[in-house]
């Protein structure tokens, strides 16, 4: 019979998490963007659900990538594995993020293309990279599973690590819509099928999931692409199969980069949108921890990172005093 949980029992947990919070026993996760950090808690919380949508090509793996790999970096007294189910980006692709990330090396070099040729300095780098990470738990799983082989694979790597001290699992999932069906299942059933697991599984083992989606086509309306305009901003509906996703999430965020729709202004503030597709928007729209806001980004495509603007664009409404200094002016 399953044990009677009262009140009582959850107000225990959170004088514990307070507690440990107090002496510095609960850190967060901490992420390389300190504007998240803040709106989480000094970090996302371990055990946390956090999904991020975006169309092809705006960086939703880009920033996976990043995240994944600054956990490592950021976080040196947690005991980080990663399973990264990564269903989309070839192995190759994923590697070459990381070094070319780490070298601060080009694309265009680091592929020796264009009658570039990479150094031989950064080529033995690049190899030293390489042998730095053979010590690190970063697991990747490239086919394509079902949500069923999805839950067996995360339990293989609970069990795993379980007699380790602390072990902290980070799974994360490119994309949700690679997920594979089940007889029978549409779409919707096999989000809401694989919401239902990750609940399920975050509530009896120390895994926190990141989750990547694709948006559906509502974005790209006409009347969304009006510049100046609040319809410019993403919605949670724009999610595809947005109310699974946002059921089981307690963070959402959507990456829009607003010079693909030719907008020179982005939003009601008509922040002035840069020509060089290098302004991406982080638009938090579901924060369990706190507020929902934006957090300006410039893509760095050529080094495989964002960077996370100290401002946002220069608004074309902002009194002369009070505009900020540009961020993409070099």
């Amino acid at each position: 019979m399953k044990k009677r949980v009262t009140m009582s029992d959850a107000l225990e947990q959170a004088v514990d998490y307070i507690e440990k919070r107090s002496n510095g026993e609960a850190p967060s996760l901490i992420t390389p963007f300190n504007k998240l950090n803040n709106l989480a808690i000094d970090g996302i919380p371990w055990g946390s659900h956090f999904v991020i949508g975006a169309r092809s090509g705006v960086g939703k793996t880009l920033i996976k990538d990043q995240i994944l790999s600054a956990a490592l970096q950021l976080n040196p007294h947690d005991n980080i594995k990663i399973l990264d189910f990564s269903f989309e980006m070839p192995l190759v692709a994923t590697g070459l993020r990381i070094i070319g990330a780490q070298l601060k090396q080009d694309k265009s070099t680091l592929l020796s293309t264009q009658g570039n040729k990479i150094p031989k300095l950064s080529l033995e780098k690049a190899k030293l990279i390489q042998k730095s990470w053979n010590s690190k738990d970063w697991a990747i799983e490239s086919d394509p599973l079902t949500v069923t082989g999805l839950k067996e694979r995360i339990l293989e790597e609970v069990v795993k690590w379980k007699n380790e001290k602390d072990a902290k699992i980070i799974v994360a999932v490119d994309h949700s819509l690679l997920i594979k069906a089940e007889e029978r299942q549409n779409s919707h059933q096999v989000i809401n099928n694989y919401g239902e697991i990750i609940t399920d599984l975050r509530k009896y083992y120390p895994i926190t999931v990141l989750t990547l989606s694709q948006l559906n086509r509502n974005i790209e309306e006409g009347y969304r692409k009006v510049p100046g305009k609040a319809d410019n901003f993403p919605q949670s509906s724009d999610i595809s199969t947005a109310d699974a996703l946002l059921q089981y999430s307690d963070f959402l965020a959507i990456l829009n980069r607003p010079s693909d729709f030719n907008l020179k202004l982005y939003g009601p503030e008509k922040w002035i949108v840069p020509d060089n597709k290098t302004y991406v928007a982080m638009h938090v729209l579901k924060n369990r921890s706190g507020e929902q806001d934006i957090i300006h980004l410039k893509a760095n495509y050529q080094n495989y990172e964002f960077n996370e603007m100290t401002h946002p664009p220069e608004s074309k409404e902002a009194p002369e005093a009070f505009v900020k200094a540009n961020p993409f002016k070099s």
